[in-house]
């Protein structure tokens, strides 16, 4: 039907990341991420309910719910030691 679920709202986006490194072209051999949340060389760029993540196995709205929360630590957690960037390692 033309519809993609999963990556088809992160690419209408056309982000952009390190080295002009457009989302499609780093997703074009499969789209890949760190526990659903981020993938390397988009720093500071987070995905509730993203690719990879479970959260086809579980209550979406919950599921949401604990996601936001996580990154909100994250957040959090950078901001109290002055960090200005998390990435994905490129390992993942």
């Amino acid at each position: 039907m033309g519809y993609d679920a999963f990556t088809g709202p992160i690419f209408s986006q056309n982000l952009i990341g390190r080295g002009d490194l457009r989302i499609q072209d780093h997703c074009k051999d499969g789209a890949h991420s760190l526990m659903g949340y981020n993938t390397n060389q988009f720093p500071n760029f987070f995905m509730i309910t993203g690719v990879m993540t479970p959260s086809a196995l579980f209550n979406i709205a919950l599921g949401i719910e604990r996601d936001a929360e996580r990154l909100s630590d994250l957040v959090a957690y950078m901001d109290a030691h002055e960090y200005v960037a998390v990435e994905a390692d490129a390992r993942i």
